[in-house]
């Protein structure tokens, strides 16, 4: 677990040392690097939300009388 959460800080400090470094010198790359994630961040919510209602109908399928559907009872 402590190798796990040191490794966790060194990945967190090269990602503020990069933000740093390549993203805060200019507001024009600041404003370009913003619009980038915010698409980036769109299209993932898009394709998860996506994902999510085929999972729910799915489950909603299951649950619900189309299941039992696909099998008659046999009067004995």
């Amino acid at each position: 677990m402590l190798p796990m959460m040191i490794g966790g800080g060194i990945v967190a400090a090269i990602a503020v040392g990069l933000q740093y470094l390549l993203v805060f010198r200019s507001p024009a790359i600041v404003i370009m690097t913003t619009a980038v994630i915010a698409i980036a961040a769109w299209f993932l919510t898009r394709s998860s939300l996506g994902a999510f209602e085929v999972s729910i109908r799915y489950h909603l399928g299951m649950l619900s009388a189309e299941s039992g559907t696909l099998y008659q009872e046999i009067a004995v």
